[in-house]
């Protein structure tokens, strides 16, 4: 006789054996770890395409916290993690903040690996808020000076700066920096010497002393020396964080005249008549008088360290050349010459003997004019 087992048996048995599996625990998943993975490739890029150097990167994923990258970033960055949404920002003095968004998809499971995402980051320049003040200059020479004139070399090329003329003469120049670059000034006319002496018999020079003052905003630099005619300045000048130019008068550079630090005699020979000379036709009614024999004064210039005693001024005069009368008057070294007054029927030369050699300093042959010493 076969036994059946009953109905409420085997509900029995299948409920218990479905209990057991319910009670039976699922495998875990093992998390994918994303340490040494690069979640973003980031390139940097300037206003030109070129990659920009220099620039604070920082990021955070998952609208988490920002993470800065431990060092300045030269063009191509790597933002370490895994899956997840990340906010990039970039930032450079001189250029506008950058910011981006990227999807960075999760790793696959079977191998845990990210898929990197590339993205490129243009950064525009930064736009000055105002509009910035010009670099002033002050020029202060000695007392009396005039004639001082700075030229600019700028990334917009060479100008000739205005001065603006004061109580105390034209010491006031300003220059607009409107774009970053290498900027240079060239003051020419500086006063190279004050006055002259003589000790021992030879010719020596008071150096004149100079002022350089260089204003821009809360900057300021001052240069200060003697005997030089000719002063270069040399600066750069960059974008601040907001993009207004910003010249950096710590690191200017200042180098005088070439001439006064070759070692090459100072300052060089120059023979100035004193007073004007004026050229007419002989049948001028100024011309007709009787010639009277009239001093000319010319103002002569000797390198430092001449002995007077080897000084000349020589002038031509009735077909051969006369030596003048030389004396150091208030500081100066004056030569007189003695020349009839109109000089008629013949050239008018003059030069200076110094050390032996010879400086032309004025020479007209024509010998049809009428030339007039007029008192000054």
């Amino acid at each position: 006789m076969k036994v059946y087992p009953s109905v409420s048996l085997l509900v029995l048995l299948l409920g218990g054996w479905l209990a057991a599996c319910a009670a039976a625990p699922s495998p875990t998943p093992v998390p994918c770890d994303d340490a040494g993975q690069t979640a973003v490739s980031l390139t940097l890029l300037d206003e030109n395409d070129a990659p920009l150097d220099r620039v604070q990167v920082s990021y955070r994923v998952n609208g988490g916290g920002w993470q800065d990258l431990p060092e300045r970033v030269n063009g191509r960055a790597r933002i370490p993690g895994g899956g997840g949404g990340y906010e990039i920002r970039a930032e450079k003095p001189g250029y506008q903040t950058g910011e981006t968004a990227v999807i960075v998809p999760a790793a696959i499971p079977e191998t845990c690996e990210v898929t990197t995402q590339a993205v490129t980051l243009q950064m525009a320049l930064a736009e000055c808020p105002i509009t910035p003040d010009p670099l002033t200059i002050q020029v202060k020479p000695a007392v009396g000076v005039e004639g001082v004139a700075v030229t600019a070399v700028t990334p917009n090329g060479r100008d000739t700066l205005a001065c603006e003329a004061d109580a105390n003469g034209c010491q006031t120049f300003h220059l607009l920096l409107d774009k970053s670059g290498n900027y240079q000034l060239i003051l020419d006319g500086l006063p190279g010497y004050r006055t002259l002496s003589v000790v021992d018999g030879v010719i020596a020079y008071d150096p004149a002393p100079y002022t350089v003052v260089l204003g821009y905003g809360a900057q300021s630099r001052t240069l200060t020396g003697a005997n030089a005619n000719r002063l270069t300045l040399d600066f750069a000048v960059a974008p601040d964080e907001v993009g207004c130019p910003l010249p950096n008068l710590r690191g200017l550079t200042a180098v005088p005249d070439p001439d006064l630090t070759t070692g090459d005699p100072y300052p060089p020979v120059s023979v100035d008549q004193q007073g004007p000379l004026i050229m007419t036709d002989p049948l001028a009614d100024e011309c007709q008088g009787e010639p009277v024999v009239t001093p000319v004064d010319f103002a002569v210039t000797v390198p430092s360290g001449t002995r007077l005693a080897d000084v000349a001024l020589v002038y031509w005069l009735d077909g051969a050349w006369q030596e003048g009368v030389c004396r150091v008057t208030n500081g100066r070294l004056l030569c007189t010459a003695q020349f009839p007054n109109p000089l008629l029927g013949q050239p008018y030369a003059v030069k200076a003997v110094v050390n032996g050699e010879e400086y032309i300093s004025t020479q007209l042959p024509f010998d049809t004019l009428c030339i007039l010493f007029p008192s000054p």
